[in-house]
């Protein structure tokens, strides 16, 4: 049975047919899923979309990078409405967080991304909770604040985007890495990344409704996890039973689910 890690179902894309969405997953063999917040705001509409779900679901508290610049200029605020959040016990990380210099290219915002990162780090650390990572074009930032907060980490750098020398860093500090539907692209250094990976540090996401696995199109949705479970086997040259079972036990240790 598949756990998908990585979702963001309380998207507006989904309101036509969360439900439909739902049942889908469970005709796939998807047992459990995390559900990941966004903006502030989402913390508390996605338990509130989500609270009737006919499978497991579990939740992360937590800003994107992305949207941080929008959040209100009361950071010890924003940290208590957080972390009551984590004081719900269906609430199993902090994330999804980090720095994405992709989506911000001006000095300032990423230094306001950074800010922001280290105060979710020391709010996992104090909840004791692990860490659901964004990070994109920004590994060498990343690494280097993780670093500050010490040699060891409990969490995952999701969707990951990055060369096998990067990954390195993320696993010695303990980390796992997020696969999804990227790893169907033909990109030769994340199948590279995919293929050396430790077999124990390996979980998959979809991130519905982004990142579609090709050759589908549009909206992603859960019920195409099985397709990056084939394309990981593929690439690691090993059965598709063996992905789901390992990745399946990495995130039950992982976060509990």
């Amino acid at each position: 049975m598949y756990i998908d890690t990585h979702t963001h179902l309380h998207h507006r894309r989904f309101d036509k047919d969360r439900k439909q969405v739902l049942e889908q997953m469970e005709a796939v063999g998807i047992q459990a899923f995390l559900e990941v917040a966004m903006d502030l705001e989402s913390n508390a509409v996605m338990r509130e979309k989500l609270r009737e779900a006919p499978i497991q679901v579990r939740f992360t508290a937590g800003v994107h990078p992305g949207a941080v610049e929008k959040l209100p200029e009361k950071p010890d605020e924003v940290l208590q409405q957080i972390a009551a959040y984590l004081k719900d016990e269906n609430t199993v990380a902090v994330g999804e967080v980090g720095l994405d210099y992709c989506r911000a290219d001006q000095t300032e915002i990423q230094a306001l991304q950074r800010v922001w990162f280290h105060r979710f780090i020391e709010l996992a650390k104090t909840e004791k909770l692990p860490l659901v990572l964004h990070i994109r074009d920004a590994h060498e930032d990343a690494l280097q604040i993780l670093r500050e907060h010490g040699s060891e980490h409990r969490g995952v750098v999701h969707c990951f985007q990055g060369s096998w020398a990067e990954a390195e860093q993320y696993l010695k500090l303990g980390l796992y890495i997020g696969l999804g539907g990227l790893i169907t692209r033909e990109d030769k250094e994340l199948e590279a990344v995919a293929r050396k990976l430790p077999p124990e540090r390996i979980l998959l996401e979809t991130d519905s409704p982004y990142v579609t696995p090709k050759p589908k199109k549009g909206r992603n949705t859960p019920a195409n996890i099985p397709e990056i479970a084939e394309r990981l086997a593929d690439i690691r040259k090993t059965s598709v039973e063996e992905i789901i079972m390992v990745t399946a036990e990495n995130a039950k240790r992982l976060f509990g689910m």
